[in-house]
């Protein structure tokens, strides 16, 4: 989330944060075992030439992706997609009135969630922010939220959809963060009822129901920044109104969230120092205790299948198998590496590694995860 210069500002300040912060809650042990090494097969999906990619998003019918009308640029400022049924890709918008969608890209269904925002010159303020749907079939733009220059921090939103439900968390002008949702087919827009003094931050979507991180429950938020903001994870049902803690860890963090599994990130002891890094965990939405998959690692997506992280010490992309509980190290014969953006639906995964390691291209690659965990 947010511009290339703002990214290593953030998660420096993220992980600053963490350093200095330890949980205390229940769960299962950090896994022991040391993960088998699996290289994949070269699987090339679309070669996308010269052109940045910024974020991923699919579903079991679309990949979307944000990237450059121009090449050779970091200037993302065009949203494309790629069917999976014919490989055809397509231009699904392109920014208006400069700025850029250096951001999520959401899929579900018919629909695209993007947004737009410009950055105001090298501050951490935006000059204005969009968010927007786009339907892929017809290509018709739907305005959702927007912003300009207020408040004067940088405050962009989380955003996440399901079907035709988009929700997000906005700040308000008087200062209270709120959830609020829109479905694209009905045009309906809601301001969810939340327990006086909830911070909500990070929503996530699957079905009617709704998992984010409260803030308010985090003692270190008077010096976060928007992007690096912890919380307890919450569970909001859309049908009752209903509201739960998933956890009753006070920082949580980087929530994923489909079916019935949520993936975030906790911090545990380093092996390495006195400090903590994060962590990877599961949580059933049924309210069972948490359990730790992986002792060091971030920003996890989750599917009905599988979990994949990547752990930047090791320099490592992992993947968890739901049904086996097993994981393993990804690594292709070409790039030990795999740092990448990358897109989780079902057991597809998705990534574009940079185009300064891979040619000076980008390569929209794919890999069925079922075939690492046989």
């Amino acid at each position: 989330m947010a511009s290339l210069l703002l990214v290593s500002a953030l998660l420096s300040g993220c992980q600053s944060d963490n350093a200095h912060n330890r949980p205390t809650a229940t769960g299962s042990p950090t896994p022991t075992g040391k993960p088998s090494l699996v290289v994949l097969p070269e699987k090339i999906f679309v070669d996308l030439g010269p052109y940045a990619v910024g974020s991923i998003g699919c579903d079991n019918q679309t990949v979307a992706w944000t990237t450059s009308s121009q090449p050779r640029t970091s200037q993302l400022d065009v949203v494309r997609s790629v069917q999976l049924s014919d490989r055809s890709t397509r231009v699904l918008a392109q920014t208006t009135g400069g700025g850029t969608v250096n951001d999520d890209v959401v899929v579900s269904g018919q629909w695209v969630v993007f947004m737009q925002y410009q950055q105001h010159n090298e501050e951490f303020t935006t000059d204005f922010w969009k968010l927007q749907a786009v339907d892929i079939s017809t290509k018709r733009l739907v305005p959702i939220a927007a912003g300009l220059q207020h408040p004067t921090t940088l405050e962009l939103p989380f955003y996440s959809l399901s079907g035709h439900t988009v929700v997000w968390d906005e700040l308000e002008a008087d200062g209270r963060k709120v959830l609020k949702t829109l479905d694209l087919a009905s045009g309906t827009s809601e301001t969810l009822r939340l327990p006086t003094g909830t911070y909500p931050t990070r929503p996530k979507i699957s079905g009617g129901q709704i998992v984010f991180l409260d803030n308010s429950t985090d003692s270190s938020r008077s010096t976060e920044d928007f992007y690096s903001r912890t919380g307890q994870l919450m569970l909001y049902d859309l049908a009752t109104g209903r509201i739960r803690k998933l956890s009753s860890t006070p920082q949580a963090a980087q929530p994923d969230y489909h079916g019935s599994v949520v993936a975030w990130s906790g911090t545990s002891p380093d092996p390495q120092g006195p400090s903590v890094v994060p962590d990877v965990r599961l949580s059933p939405t049924d309210g069972k205790p948490f359990k730790i998959i992986a002792g060091l690692g971030d920003l996890p997506l989750v599917s009905d299948s599988f979990v994949i992280w990547y752990d930047h010490e090791q320099r490592a992309l992992f993947a968890y198998s739901l049904e086996s509980q097993r994981s393993v190290i990804l690594t292709l014969a070409s790039h030990k590496d795999l740092k990448a953006e990358y897109g989780l639906c079902g057991h597809m995964l998705f990534f574009a590694l940079s185009p300064e390691v891979d040619g000076d291209k980008s390569r929209l690659r794919y890999v069925d995860l079922r075939d690492a965990f046989k």
